[in-house]
Order: C-alpha cells, then sequence, then structure tokens
C-alpha cells in the first residue's frame, strides 16, 4: 500500500454473469499498478 496516498476498497456483488466482469475489473486495476487496500464479495464476486 502506497504510504500517505489516499486509499479505497472493492466490493464485488453477485450473479453470475458480473463475474466475468469483475475479472476484468481486477486485470484493469493491476495493469495500472493501482492496489485496493481491501477486497470483499459475495457469491461470484467472494471467489
Amino acid at each position: 500500500m502506497a504510504s500517505g496516498g489516499p486509499t479505497f476498497g472493492v466490493a464485488f456483488g453477485g450473479g453470475g454473469a458480473r463475474g466475468l466482469a469483475h475479472i476484468h475489473a481486477i486485470e484493469a486495476l493491476d495493469e495500472l499498478g493501482i492496489r485496493p487496500a481491501a477486497i470483499a464479495g459475495s457469491s461470484i464476486g467472494a471467489i
């Protein structure tokens, strides 16, 4: 986690079709070098 900078968390919800969107969102953040301070989810979002 970056020191002194703003932090954020990500919460992913349930729903089978959303799972693919969750994967793409995580990949996009990773490519940008952005790391959330916390990740939470339910159902497919928890996987």
